[in-house]
């Protein structure tokens, strides 16, 4: 295990509250995802990198055929017992860097600030791409999440936005700083995003590629949208 899936196993918790919570607002999520969801109830959809299963639930709560994998255990046993208490049925796993799963495989793969992350994120993006069926689309939510690392003027700015947070009682993770040094290894850290996100689809053998910016006003809380002021979500859709 790295250092980065040890840090999100000792986030699970904290993270899970914060992130669960985001199901009272489930109204504001399906009015973003409702143009790209898949016909019938029938269809197999994935979410990549869970987490305490968000957007794994709130699939399975429109009734669809649902699986969920992440790299971290810890998130996975917080997502099984949301999924238990919303009362949906949702197939999660545990997965290290191969999917087990075969190409052609799903509807729909949807994924949030995962992408971010990734030490090869074109290699990650092909392969989950892989596994959609002919049709299929891929929808993943993410941001420019350490982009602040970019330049000093930005560090200093971002550093005085995360006081403003704590003082308006905003959530603010208390080892926050760690996440912050693995950022400087990660390479979509220096990539202005979403931009990066539609030049390299648009490199690819795609049926088309779509992007929608600055949803946080769409998704989020008024305190989230005060968090989250310098990390505006964005989406992304890749159909197959």
């Amino acid at each position: 295990m790295n250092s980065v899936d040890n840090y999100w196993d000792e986030r699970a918790e904290s993270y899970s509250e914060q992130n669960i919570s985001q199901l009272d607002r489930k109204e504001k999520w399906k009015s973003v995802l409702n143009k790209y969801m898949p016909e019938g109830k029938n269809a197999k959809i994935l979410d990549i990198g869970t987490g305490p299963g968000f957007l794994a639930i709130l699939m399975a709560k429109e009734g669809y055929n649902v699986s969920a994998v992440d790299r971290s255990g810890q998130m996975i046993y917080h997502a099984v017992q949301n999924a238990q208490h919303e009362n949906v049925d949702v197939d999660f796993k545990v997965v290290g860097d191969e999917m087990p799963f075969e190409e052609n495989s799903f509807d729909m793969i949807l994924s949030r600030d995962v992408v971010w992350m990734q030490k090869e994120p074109e290699k990650t993006l092909e392969s989950w791409y892989k596994l959609l069926k002919k049709g299929g689309k891929m929808v993943y939510f993410d941001a420019d999440w350490y982009g602040y690392l970019r330049d000093d003027e930005s560090i200093k700015g971002y550093k005085e936005h995360r006081k403003n947070v704590e003082k308006n009682n905003g959530f603010v993770y208390t080892k926050a700083n760690e996440m912050e040094e693995m950022a400087h290894d990660f390479p979509l850290t220096y990539q202005a995003r979403p931009q990066w996100d539609v030049e390299f689809w648009n490199k690819q053998n795609t049926d088309g590629v779509l992007c929608e910016t600055e949803l946080n006003s769409s998704i989020y809380s008024n305190l989230e949208q005060l968090q989250y002021e310098k990390n505006q979500e964005f989406l992304i859709c890749v159909k197959k």
